[in-house]
């Protein structure tokens, strides 16, 4: 009988995780998501952001949704721009990215969560 609960508390602490309490304050609107960043060039590499500035500017702007009191689904696109010291040339890079954020609680004051994503960067050197 012990081993059967040993075994048994685990599989249930895990399917905790992935159940969805229901709350009356449960939010499942969809957010915006901008953000913006700042993309330093990579001077230790013979690559084309060698001869950059300093750095760029980057931008996201992204829409997520609640799924359940646990999960959070977001869709991104991403951008940044480096300019040459010399010359009109310029590093693009543009992307999309898809986000699931777990959230391990959803208090208003200090929600944790951890993320898990995939997605896809297209980079432009016109030079």
């Amino acid at each position: 009988m012990k081993r059967s609960i040993v075994r048994i508390l685990p599989a249930l602490a895990v399917a905790a995780g992935f159940a969805t309490p229901v709350s009356a304050d449960f939010d499942s609107r969809t957010y915006f998501v901008p953000a913006i960043s700042y993309v330093g060039a990579d001077t230790d590499r013979a690559l084309p952001g060698a001869d950059m500035e300093d750095g760029g500017m980057g931008l996201q702007l992204g829409l997520g949704k609640a799924l359940n009191e646990r999960w959070n689904l977001e869709f991104s696109l991403v951008g940044d721009i480096l300019e040459r010291v010399s010359g009109d040339d310029k590093f693009e890079q543009a992307g999309l990215l898809v986000d699931g954020l777990f959230f391990f609680s959803r208090n208003p004051g200090f929600a944790p969560y951890a993320v898990i994503g995939a997605g896809a960067l297209n980079t432009e050197y016109a030079g």
